[in-house]
């Protein structure tokens, strides 16, 4: 609104939680490559997690719970918590330190889907866990790349917001622009900022039956 630019095929727009799609698909290619299995428990992965589980003997949290959102855990986010407008974000095990408090089963864990985003924060520590790598490098060497998506990143800070469509709230007859923010987690819920030119090589990937032009990215 304040430039009158247009958007093109290269405008960046933050996906938010569609960055949960991407966090599966590399769990799912560590289980192809026998490096994880959907059953295995988040116990035995990443025993310095700390998870709450008062069904921790009958019922384990198990990689499958966390990807279906039914762990259990607590849907209560704590909007203050979440948000942040400057500064950084903590890392790896420090992030879900941060949420303990998220990490507490209320429901039997496989019951029932309660959707949140620390779920997908735990899957990127998995990720980080069983690679011994950040889990946006991951996502970046193996799903970026390959696809061609030279446009995408997974900054969860905004040095160059001219990149970014802008949003805006109108009050009183006025466009106000809303303020570029980070939502608080280690980026594997949420941090995914893209364009329709790369999400089009994206979709394209799943019309072809997981292919990367002759690759089979997964069966």
């Amino acid at each position: 609104v304040e430039t009158k630019g247009k958007v093109h095929g290269q405008t960046l727009f933050r996906f938010g939680s569609t960055t949960k799609n991407l966090t599966g698909l590399c769990i799912l290619k560590l289980v192809h490559e026998g490096k994880l299995s959907l059953y295995d428990t988040v116990k035995k992965i990443a025993p310095e997690v700390p998870v709450i589980n008062p069904w921790e003997e009958t019922h384990p949290i198990k990689v499958i719970n966390v990807l279906e959102h039914t762990t259990g855990f607590r849907k209560g986010y704590m909007i203050p918590r979440a948000i942040s407008t400057s500064g950084t974000n903590p890392k790896g095990l420090d992030m879900l330190i941060y949420f303990k408090h998220n990490l507490v089963a209320d429901i039997k864990p496989g019951e029932h889907c309660v959707y949140g985003n620390v779920n997908y924060m735990l899957a990127g520590y998995l990720i980080e866990k069983v690679t011994g790598r950040p889990w946006d490098e991951y996502v970046i060497e193996n799903i970026f790349k390959p696809l061609g998506m030279t446009n995408t990143n997974l900054d969860q800070q905004f040095p160059d917001e001219l990149k970014y469509a802008r949003g805006y709230v109108f009050v009183d007859g006025v466009n106000k622009p809303v303020p570029f923010f980070t939502i608080r987690s280690n980026g594997a819920s949420s941090a995914l900022n893209t364009c329709a030119d790369d999400m089009a090589k994206f979709l394209k990937f799943y019309l072809n039956n997981w292919k990367v032009d002759t690759l089979q990215w997964l069966p």
